[in-house]
This record gives C-alpha cells, sequence and structure tokens, in this order.
C-alpha cells in the first residue's frame, strides 16, 4: 500500500511539472488598451495645447515574477495655440490662424517593473522607440483698410527616436483583468529641439 501511494505520488508530481509551464507560459501574457491624454512641455508646449485625442494599445510578456516587456503602437493629437504662436512676435495680433495641428504615431517597446507581484502593483517604467511627427499646413489671414491677406505655410514631419519614463499602479478588477494609471514625460529627439510631454495613460490589462 505505501509502494502504491509512493509512486502515485511521483506520477502526480511528474505530470503537475510536465504542465504547469505550459500554463505559467500562457498566463505570463497580457494585452492593454489606454486613453493618453497630454500635456505639452517646453518649447512645444509654447505652441501647443493640451492633447485629449489618444490611444495606447500594446501586449507583453512577463519574463520574471516582476518584470514584463512589451511593445505598443500610439497616438495622440495635439491643436496649435494661435495665441501662443502669435506671442513668440512676427505675427500681427489680428492675424486668424488656423491648422497647424500635430499627431504623433509611433511603436515604443516598453519594460516594466512592478514593486508587488501580486495584488495592487506600483510599477516604474523605460521605453525606446520611434515616434512620427506630422504637423498640418498652418493657415494665416490677415484684414486691414480695404485689403485681404491669405496664405498657407506647409510645415515638414519627421520621423524621430523616442523615450520615455514613468510610473503608475495596476489595480485588479478579476482574475485576468486589471486597471492602470500611469503619468510619464516623453522625449522625441527632434531636429531642432527635443519635442516634449507630460502623458498619462488610463486603461486596463487583460491577461491571456
Amino acid at each position: 500500500m505505501r509502494r502504491y501511494a509512493f509512486w502515485n505520488a511521483v506520477v502526480t508530481v511528474a505530470l503537475t511539472a510536465a504542465v504547469s509551464p505550459g500554463a505559467t507560459k500562457a498566463e505570463n501574457k497580457e494585452i492593454w488598451a489606454a486613453l493618453t491624454p497630454a500635456i505639452p512641455a517646453g518649447g512645444f508646449g509654447d505652441l501647443y495645447n493640451v492633447g485629449v485625442l489618444g490611444l495606447h494599445v500594446g501586449a507583453g510578456y512577463r519574463v520574471r515574477p516582476q518584470l514584463t516587456v512589451g511593445g505598443a503602437v500610439e497616438f495622440n493629437r495635439f491643436s496649435l495655440d494661435a495665441d501662443g504662436l502669435k506671442s513668440l512676435g512676427g505675427i500681427p495680433a489680428d492675424t486668424d490662424v488656423t491648422g497647424g495641428g500635430s499627431t504623433m504615431l509611433g511603436f515604443v517597446g516598453i519594460a516594466r517593473y512592478v514593486f508587488t507581484p501580486e495584488g495592487t502593483q506600483p510599477y516604474v517604467t523605460a521605453e525606446l522607440g520611434v515616434t512620427k511627427l506630422s504637423v498640418s499646413d498652418i493657415e494665416y489671414s490677415v484684414s486691414g483698410s480695404g485689403y485681404t491677406s491669405a496664405g498657407a505655410v506647409p510645415v515638414a514631419g519627421e520621423t524621430k527616436p523616442k523615450i520615455a519614463f514613468g510610473a503608475g499602479v495596476d489595480v485588479p478588477v478579476g482574475a485576468k483583468m486589471k486597471c492602470f494609471a500611469e503619468g510619464g514625460y516623453h522625449i522625441i529627439l527632434t531636429s531642432d529641439e527635443s519635442t516634449s510631454c507630460l502623458m498619462f495613460r488610463i486603461g486596463v490589462r487583460y491577461g491571456l
């Protein structure tokens, strides 16, 4: 009887060991999506308003109990601050300025380190990727005594490296789902000067 119990235990342990790696691997995968409002900073903040239209979608794999790596696609749009543009000088105050909206479309690799492997998880992130920065034509018109002048100024876009650092918190809301909120400082290494913003992400993660 004891011999049967021994071998039964051995078989049970062997089967558990054979099945567990696959189950653990599946649990380590996740996808996420978030809304991403952003506040322009530095010189970029002098010319653009707060970006309320933004989306971030990604997927990751937990390579260590507290470390996840992955990638994401993100989009953000900012409207031109016409008054900010005029304040730089050289443009008459009565000039009507439209257009000039800026869009950012990028791909980033992300590393996320959580301080606690279970439950509510505060974390820090580091990101590296590329972003395509596009700006629509800036249109203007000036009216005076008996005359009107109008035109458009084309602005070239560019694709540049991007780095970011942030922190946030994951809060479980089910067996496989978490809500998260984070904030980070994002820098695009554009030609004339860095384009930067403070970006927030509010979204959900789902374990696969």
